[in-house]
């Protein structure tokens, strides 16, 4: 890459020119480093409508990052995802008229009555965006600077990222004066040792909440209820919450919003006349559960999943009455393994594509099942992109530019 314009302005500062080009041509994964490159070069159309003052502010920022924060980003691989576990929900029952810890199963199936309390690491509202700068500065992944509650303008590329820190200058600012302080690593320590502690939730309570529909019932009966093009908030916000489900297979309803998805069901069922609702809702469940253990014979057949399994016996009693019979929880929860295992085997890097394979992953989008603990963070899309615009002229948060040469100039270096 070249620099003209970095050279021209540090023309009088031929060390710090010579340091900002050796970080620029030698670090190697430190994502806001290599885009910040990218950013002050001749690549960058757009760099001419930067004030000159704001160039070297982008300059010092990255010797700044690098200098502090670099070795950070590179000793502690994919910290963002140390990161993004500092704070997590907490989730708890109302039931009975008291308020207790949920059960295992109660979180697992977003039972009625559940809700989430959320705990953090730190305290420190201020450090916990700081560090959540730090997770977009070491990935890249734009869904963590929209943790900090900041818009940007994506319309230009490189202009994203000069519209990002414009609009994060005094977030940019405490993150690189506090990573100098001894209580930065001691703080990055403890968001570690949070992230590594997992609760585990209680197998019983004497008021344990077993609903009547499975999660994945109620998710599927509420959109096929549901009518498109609504104008019902609450219609349309569980319609994005499924589809995103169905659609991204690194995403899963988190358990309080299953359980208001229960309630809302209740309303929509309300809403319908006695025979229709019964008649419609016994067809729907018909209708799914053939499609379910017709994939897994498609499965079976294709090799990814063993003809001695268990859940074949299942199937083949209901494929004998049509999938008409009544099936209890626990048959369900063996198609349910079974639809698992077999998203499981067509992820493994091992599997050999076939013919039936890939007709296997076309089909089964909308039927495999992906436990998203340990997936990596999905990029936003543009819808999302889209509503979450929204959201920020809502609140009047602005994505006007402003000169952030203060904020980021010559007191850092």
């Amino acid at each position: 890459m070249r620099f003209n314009r970095v050279g021209e302005i540090l023309k009088s500062d031929q060390d710090k020119l010579e340091k900002f080009r050796g970080v620029v041509e030698n670090v190697r994964g430190v994502p806001l480093v290599g885009a910040l490159g990218g950013l002050l070069s001749n690549d960058n159309t757009q760099l001419e409508t930067i004030s000159d003052k704001n160039v070297l502010g982008l300059v010092n920022l990255l010797l700044k990052f690098n200098e502090s924060l670099g070795n950070i980003v590179l000793d502690n691989e994919k910290i963002e995802r140390t990161i993004e576990k500092m704070e997590r929900p907490f989730f708890k029952m109302r039931v009975s008229g008291r308020v207790r810890v949920a059960t295992a199963r109660e979180v697992n199936d977003g039972a009625t009555g559940l809700f989430s309390e959320t705990k953090y690491a730190l305290a420190d509202d201020k450090k916990r965006k700081a560090l959540w700068l730090l997770a977009w500065a070491a990935s890249g992944n734009d869904y963590y600077y929209y943790k900090i509650g900041k818009g940007f303008n994506k319309e230009v590329v490189y202009m994203k990222l000069y519209s990002q820190i414009s609009n994060a200058t005094e977030e940019l600012a405490y993150l690189l004066n506090w990573a100098e302080d001894p209580s930065f690593m001691v703080d990055l320590g403890v968001v570690k040792r949070f992230a590594k502690d997992k609760y585990t939730y209680p197998d019983y309570e004497v008021d344990e909440v077993i609903d009547e529909l499975t999660r994945k019932q109620v998710l599927y009966m509420l959109d096929e209820e549901i009518p498109r093009g609504t104008e019902n908030k609450e219609y349309r916000r569980a319609l994005a919450l499924i589809i995103k489900e169905k659609t991204n297979k690194y995403y899963t309803i988190p358990p309080n919003e299953v359980a208001e998805l229960r309630e809302l069901y209740k309303k929509v069922v309300e809403n319908k006349p006695k025979a229709l609702r019964e008649s419609n809702s016994k067809l729907e469940m018909d209708k799914k559960l053939k499609n379910d253990c017709e994939y897994l014979i498609s499965a079976r057949d294709a090799g990814v999943i063993q003809p001695g399994e268990f859940v074949f016996k299942i199937i083949g009693t209901l494929r004998e009455r049509g999938y008409v019979t009544k099936v209890s929880e626990k048959q369900y929860k063996i198609i349910k393994e079974a639809l698992e295992k077999v998203g499981d085997r067509l992820r493994s890097e091992k599997l050999v594509r076939t013919p039936e394979i890939d007709k296997l992953l076309e089909t089964g989008e909308n039927t495999e099942i992906v436990d998203s603990e340990d997936a990596p963070m999905p990029e936003i899309s543009e819808h999302e992109l889209a509503e979450m615009d929204k959201l920020y002229e809502e609140y009047g948060l602005s994505e006007d530019l402003e000169d952030f040469s203060n904020a980021l100039g010559n007191g850092f270096i």
